[in-house]
């Protein structure tokens, strides 16, 4: 038990729809290797969302699919749903606005499914050669809502919904198909504008405040399109699109 930890927080699954039959076609046309390139820039940048720009938990892979766990600020509830649904609009807008310059038709539509709970962190497997697992019932209940989504989606269950602000929950409305409340199209810039707009600020001040905050990557699309092409540019990295 001493590789256990218990949590309050939202566990998180990010799902590449249509990727899997991307694969195939590419397959059928004899462009694999540029099809698995693409796999793991999906990949890197999705981690690179949640870790790099929100200091959250990246879980473990599942093919195309990441799970991860958000639960910093330890303690605070609210922060910990609202950040959480800020990373499912970040990794959505990378997604849709930033990687089709770079792997093209391979950037397909992430469906995000989000649930908060009590979750153990844990490990299995044989000493040296251990999974960090996630045990709870936000774990399959997010995983459920994920698989019933389309691309472009983002479900969260009602006891995330309950925690959010006000004018957030009005952003995800009940649908009974997938039994949870869902967002489609929600883009980290609209969601910073509607929070400018709530907290009666304009939205170059609150920009000025993520960037402030360590946040810059995330703040607006222009912003993450930016960052990542200046520390391409500058870094020597193992990424597929960058020279060698």
């Amino acid at each position: 038990m001493s590789n256990s930890k218990l949590v309050d927080g939202v566990s998180l699954f990010a799902d590449v729809d249509g990727f899997t039959a991307f694969i195939a076609d590419e397959d059928s046309n004899g462009t694999l290797p540029e099809a698995v390139r693409s796999y793991h820039v999906l990949r890197s940048e999705m981690r690179n969302v949640l870790r790099r720009d929100y200091s959250q938990l990246r879980v473990q892979y599942q093919g195309d699919r990441m799970e991860g766990l958000v639960y910093e600020p330890i303690d605070d509830a609210e922060k910990i749903a609202v950040t959480a649904v800020e990373i499912a609009a970040a990794l959505t807008t990378t997604v849709s606005d930033v990687l089709p310059d770079i792997i093209g038709r391979a950037s397909k539509p992430l469906a995000i499914g989000l649930a908060y709970g009590p979750i153990v962190v844990t490990k299995l497997g044989e000493r040296g050669n251990r999974d960090v697992v996630t045990l709870g019932e936000a774990t399959p209940e997010a995983a459920r809502i994920q698989q019933s989504l389309s691309g472009g989606c983002i479900g969260i269950d009602g006891a995330l919904r309950v925690l959010l602000p006000a004018w957030m929950q009005e952003l995800f409305p009940w649908e009974a198909a997938v039994r949870a409340h869902v967002a489609t199209d929600l883009s980290i810039a609209e969601l910073t504008r509607l929070t400018a707009t709530d907290r009666g600020i304009s939205v170059a001040t609150l920009v000025k405040l993520a960037v402030a905050s360590g946040l810059a990557l995330t703040a607006v699309a222009l912003t993450v399109r930016a960052a990542r092409a200046a520390e391409t540019a500058a870094t020597t990295t193992v990424r597929p699109w960058c020279p060698r």
